[in-house]
């Protein structure tokens, strides 16, 4: 996948970005559950091959905005990543030569889109992204500015957990809001491992990150009732998979949102 071809129209998916995205997402957890020398060797092939062709190149970013990379290419990204730091350990000098500039190239290109507004979640799934790659090189200065972003999105939600920029999107509100409380729950846990500094106990005016999780609770037992009271109409967009009452239901299926939840 050297180039992207895009189909920008919302809730449109790309079967190439998809497949690929599944074979390193396979290839991931295949990885943490351990294997042999020889099927690792075939995964660091796959990654120098993607690395030697430039995958990715272009055709990456939407035409709108600021054109930021598109959701699912970031998602591509994503997955790439971290197969690439479940195998790390396996890789050699030449392997990190060719692969890590590469990764660097994709994850400033992530890390440089910008949408309409801060809190958003694809702004937090970048940020997630680029702690990541951080993290894996030893990158402090990158990290602590997803720090920023955790603290930030704090500050900017609603005294009852909410977020004003996603929760008002029509059928999808909670949809949006359960992605963009992942992504910040999943860099707060990042960090206390890996500094021991705690996120989850920031505060800002009595908010945190256990509002939201209280908020996205209440969303589980009453989806369409809390659902409408921040969402509005948005035709073409959040309208398509659900309407204000009739919330999108299979949010409720996505295993992220109960595994932050369950405790």
């Amino acid at each position: 996948m050297i180039t992207v071809r895009l189909n920008e129209s919302y809730g449109s998916r790309n079967a190439r970005s998809d497949n690929a995205a599944g074979w390193f997402r396979s290839a991931a957890t295949a990885l943490r559950r351990g294997m042999d020398a020889e099927k690792k060797e075939d995964i660091i092939v796959v990654l120098r091959t993607w690395a030697e062709f430039d995958a990715l190149k272009s055709g990456i970013n939407v035409s709108w905005g600021n054109k930021p990379v598109d959701w699912q290419v970031i998602t591509l990204v994503s997955t790439i990543l971290t197969t690439t730091a479940a195998i790390s350990s396996d890789l050699s000098d030449s392997d990190r030569a060719i692969i890590g500039p590469w990764l660097n190239k994709l994850i400033s290109k992530v890390a440089s889109s910008r949408w309409k507004d801060r809190a958003d979640n694809k702004a937090y799934f970048a940020a997630y992204i680029t702690m990541l790659w951080g993290l894996m090189v030893s990158d402090q200065q990158t990290v602590q500015k997803t720090v920023d972003v955790v603290k930030l999105a704090v500050h900017d939600m609603r005294p009852d957990g909410s977020f004003p920029i996603d929760s008002q999107r029509s059928g999808m509100g909670l949809k949006y809001s359960s992605d963009a409380l992942g992504y910040l729950i999943m860099m707060s846990a990042l960090i206390k491992v890996n500094s021991g500094f705690d996120l989850f106990a920031y505060e800002v005016n009595g908010r945190s990150l256990d509002n939201g999780v209280a908020f996205m609770l209440q969303a589980i037992h009453s989806p369409s009732e809390t659902n409408k009271i921040y969402a509005i109409p948005c035709p073409g967009g959040g309208d398509t998979w659900g309407r204000l009452i009739s919330q999108a239901y299979h949010l409720l299926t996505q295993p992220r949102i109960w595994q932050f939840t369950q405790n």
